[in-house]
């Protein structure tokens, strides 16, 4: 099953450094199989793949304006932690409504508290993977970061 971990390390930064053309050779004393790139190369690779992301926002943008003039009805969405925005466009008019009732939040709110125990917790897990179902979708080095003070401290 991939995982996150396998993700992220099959798409690191290096990665998109080598594919802008400004990896560099790793040396004797970077160890085996450790590709590097300079500062100068890192900071162009981040650079180019933060251009690629704001030409693309503003090609988002572009097509969703004109789109808006030529389409109507269209209804845009814009997600909120109370369940979101949505505004009609029919015929040059507008009309924004936040249709979630209350109780939606308030049910989403009770559903974090699992989520904020296990925050508070999690540091003080093992940090093995237990024998449990579905032990595959755990990825071994999350939960080795998660449980940083493990079981062992009592604080």
């Amino acid at each position: 099953m991939t995982t996150r971990r396998t993700v992220l390390t099959g798409a690191t930064a290096l990665s998109a450094a080598a594919a802008f053309g400004t990896a560099t050779q790793a040396s004797a004393t970077d160890g085996p199989g450790t590709p590097t790139t300079s500062s100068a190369a890192q900071k162009e690779a981040r650079d180019a793949i933060r251009r690629v992301n704001a030409d693309m926002r503003g090609n988002y943008a572009a097509l969703k304006a004109d789109l808006s003039k030529r389409l109507s009805p269209m209804i845009v969405v814009t997600n909120t932690a109370t369940g979101g925005q949505f505004t009609l466009l029919y015929n040059g008019t507008t009309d924004t409504v936040q249709p979630v009732p209350e109780y939606f939040e308030l049910a989403k709110s009770i559903a974090h508290v699992p989520l904020g125990i296990y925050s508070v917790l999690a540091q003080y897990l093992g940090d093995q993977v237990p024998n449990v179902p579905n032990r595959d979708r755990i990825d071994a080095h999350d939960l080795d970061m998660v449980a940083a003070k493990g079981q062992s401290d009592h604080s």
